[in-house]
């Protein structure tokens, strides 16, 4: 299970960050160029995106920093984060001594041990808008 997409899903009341993170089992047929653009635009108004296809897992996870997206970036796009050009997410400041970076494509452990080393656990609840 491979990581395909990061979304901020809200801030909360305590100013902590909560983000989506979306896995799938096979990354080449996860989304098409400009695909972000049509799930990520109109958000619906439970508040809760739709996923990308072929995401087959959902997790969250909650911040203190707020984390630099890709699909935000007015010069990168998903496609440079596919290309391993630019991370998909990624910390302006540190974060218990160095920057967190996540990578389209990391595994699910890759990105468990790499929030785990900032004190950031991930959140394995299905629906967590319910």
């Amino acid at each position: 299970m491979e990581l395909i997409f990061i979304n901020r899903a809200g801030k909360l009341c305590n100013d902590k960050y909560l983000y989506e993170l979306q896995f799938s089992e096979d990354i080449d047929a996860s989304f098409m160029q400009g695909e972000q653009e049509c799930y990520w635009g109109n958000i619906p108004s439970s508040g809760k995106p739709l996923p990308l296809k072929n995401a087959c897992k959902i997790f969250y996870f909650l911040s203190d920093k707020d984390i630099v997206l890709t699909k935000d970036s007015h010069v990168f796009s998903l496609e440079d984060a596919k290309e391993g050009i630019v991370a998909i997410a990624y910390s302006t400041e540190n974060i218990y001594g160095s920057r967190l970076k996540l990578f389209y494509g990391n595994t699910y452990d890759e990105v468990k041990n790499s929030l785990y080393e900032k004190n950031i656990n991930i959140i394995e609840k299905e629906n967590i808008f319910a």
